[in-house]
């Protein structure tokens, strides 16, 4: 009696299962409706220009034309990367802050007050959308790494 017997060993756990103490978490979108909100913010910004534009030179006026067709054009662009966003959030997302931080820096070539029109909604849209993507990239790495390695 001066041994003390070894506890059995526990017998082995699935791989399948997973024991943590954290809860699940809710599911959430995968931050492409920020790309939906930018393009809906794109069209109805755009509208609201050509109006303002159409009060004091005629509609035909090119610079008229040419604000509505720009910012009509951005707002397709960017609801074609919600579309493409709803499957492939990274990517779009990481296109979609591309788009609108160059097409406002462009902007601001040709007319350096434009940064500062709308500073507070340009903060707000660049942050969302890093953070989405900042998301959406940590979401895509946990994916490729569960997957099992291609052979």
């Amino acid at each position: 009696m001066s041994e003390n017997p070894t506890p059995p060993s526990p017998p082995p756990v699935p791989s399948s299962l997973h024991y943590s103490t954290e809860k699940p978490a809710a599911k959430r979108g995968n931050g492409s409706g920020w790309i939906l909100a930018l393009a809906l913010i794109q069209f109805i910004g755009g509208l609201v220009m050509y109006a303002m534009m159409i009060s004091k030179v005629p509609a035909s006026d090119p610079g008229a034309i040419g604000v509505l067709i720009t910012t009509v054009g951005l707002a397709a662009i960017f609801f074609g990367l919600w579309v493409w966003g709803r499957q492939h959030p990274f990517p779009a997302l990481l296109t979609a802050l591309i788009v609108f931080v160059t097409f406002h820096l462009l902007d601001a070539v040709f007319d350096p007050l434009s940064l500062l029109r709308g500073i507070l909604m340009k903060i707000v849209i660049i942050v969302g959308l890093s953070t989405a993507l900042k998301k959406a990239y940590v979401a895509k790495r946990e994916k490729e790494l569960a997957a099992p390695p291609v052979m």
